[in-house]
């Protein structure tokens, strides 16, 4: 008898296979800076900021010139440490808030 998957698993499954799909495309074209940066992106929606971190480091590795990979870094670096800030501050776990909400 197979079990049969829930919402949550399925959708974890599917962003598995979507950086599964993009680390390979990125093995066989290392210096295609749009893959690597849409890599970037998907770490952060999904709040895996530090492999989000390292993948800015190897971009800013390969492209020290390249400012993007430094703007990108400090954005993970402050919506890490604000939603973790945040959450502490009233005593709960770090929330599913989306890294992309409006700040001035």
């Amino acid at each position: 008898m197979s079990r049969v998957m829930t919402d949550e698993e399925r959708y974890q499954a599917e962003i598995a296979e979507e950086e599964r799909k993009l680390r390979w495309l990125i093995r066989r074209q290392p210096t295609t800076l749009e893959l690597r940066y849409y890599l970037v992106f998907l770490l952060i929606v999904h709040r895996r900021y530090a492999d989000a971190a390292k993948e800015c480091e190897q971009i800013r590795t390969m492209h020290p010139e390249h400012v993007m990979a430094r703007v990108w870094l400090g954005r993970v670096e402050r919506e890490r440490c604000s939603v973790h800030r945040c959450d502490l501050s009233r005593g709960r776990k770090p929330s599913r808030r989306s890294p992309w909400r409006h700040t001035h």
